[in-house]
């Protein structure tokens, strides 16, 4: 092969592999843009694939209608805290908590956030407190959880330990959520906020 044809080849793959590169950027940041995130919210790429699949957005298989019900009652005592925004009720059901949104395992906040909604509700008796939606796609309650008359959700967020999230119609204390969000930002609170620059 002559060293012309060695260099066209070459070139053609490059070429190749650049549209490529950018066929992906651009597919990626349509993506990106039809994800909601709350205002002032700068996530990192984990996080927005985390909002687009909560959201439905980018997935070719649709999601299935759940047909489950949540059977917690109003009053549960929490006996299993799975993460920052989940807990695990005496009925046995899974309860998300309504208006937040915590890191998954291996992220940043998911040890302090986990820890803290521990220590505010584990073993104790809760308030379970439904919106519109009863249960998400995979089955959990979605709830506000209140203890001793305090929105747990709330308090997480004031805290700085996770941030707000909202999916209509369930938005019931949003503008409460948001100004929380907004002390724990200002203020630079909790793990969400302590080392971001303004």
């Amino acid at each position: 092969m002559s060293a012309g044809l060695q260099m066209n080849a070459k070139l053609a793959i490059f070429l190749f592999i650049g549209v490529g590169i950018i066929l992906t950027f651009f597919n990626y940041f349509d993506y990106v843009s039809q994800v909601e995130l709350p205002e002032g919210f700068l996530p990192t790429t984990e996080e927005i694939e985390k909002l687009a699949i909560e959201q439905g957005i980018g997935t070719d298989v649709e999601q299935p209608p759940t047909t489950q019900q949540c059977l917690a009652k109003e009053k549960e005592i929490v006996t299993k805290v799975i993460d920052g925004d989940t807990v695990v009720v005496s009925s046995g059901d899974h309860v998300r908590i309504l208006e937040i949104d915590a890191d998954e395992k291996d992220y940043q906040c998911y040890q302090p956030a986990k820890e803290r909604l521990e220590a505010l509700v584990l073993n104790k008796e809760v308030i379970l407190e439904k919106e519109v939606t009863d249960v998400d796609k995979y089955g959990r309650c979605l709830r506000n959880v209140f203890l001793f008359g305090q929105n747990v959700g709330l308090q997480l967020v004031k805290e700085g330990l996770v941030i707000a999230s909202f999916y209509q119609p369930d938005v019931k204390y949003q503008q409460e959520i948001l100004a929380a969000q907004q002390y724990a930002m200002d203020n630079r609170v909790g793990c969400k906020w302590e080392h971001v620059i303004q």
